[in-house]
């Protein structure tokens, strides 16, 4: 049997030290880390981006043991069945979350589509980007705003186009 990736649920709070106990064991897993500003702070806070969820990819016949670690309280199952997450969508949710901050959870349609979406908006108004990934095997598509670049007038030296140019800063 092939290893695939599976949604443990933990105990509140006990993502790491679940994460941790499963590195003792030399388990493959992730439990993806949300970096967010807080208010009146200048520093920057990780936090568990899925509350009571990690992922660990396990064949089905290691599945029983995985309950048996401290702070696992079950496996997240989805019609009676141990939810399986495609390596595809487990990749985009570690780059999604190395690329982004202040990360925002939004639950959506639980698909069976095998790809994850990204999805990119602009409003022009605020000069935001809105970047989305959809994760349809969890039915939760994460969400991050990212600042566009400012475009600016700058005088040119040598007068053509009206002696404007434009630069991206």
């Amino acid at each position: 049997m092939t290893p695939q990736w599976h949604v443990l649920y933990t105990r509140h709070r006990w993502e790491t030290k679940v994460a941790d106990r499963l590195a003792d064991k030399k388990l493959e897993h992730s439990c993806p880390m949300n970096r967010v500003e807080k208010q009146g702070r200048k520093k920057m806070v990780s936090e568990v981006l899925f509350p009571s969820w990690v992922f660990v990819k396990a064949t089905a016949s290691e599945l029983t043991a995985l309950r048996q670690v401290k702070g696992v309280v079950n496996l997240v199952y989805w019609l009676g069945k141990p939810v399986v997450v495609p390596e595809n969508e487990i990749a985009g949710i570690s780059q999604f979350v190395n690329d982004h901050t202040n990360i925002s959870l939004d639950r959506t349609v639980v698909g069976f589509a095998s790809d994850a979406a990204m999805i990119r908006t602009i409003n022009s108004v605020d000069q935001y980007e809105l970047e989305t990934l959809s994760v349809p095997s969890l039915g939760i598509a994460l969400s991050a705003l990212v600042k566009l670049p400012q475009l600016e007038f700058i005088r040119s030296e040598h007068e053509f186009n009206n002696g404007l140019r434009y630069a991206i800063s």
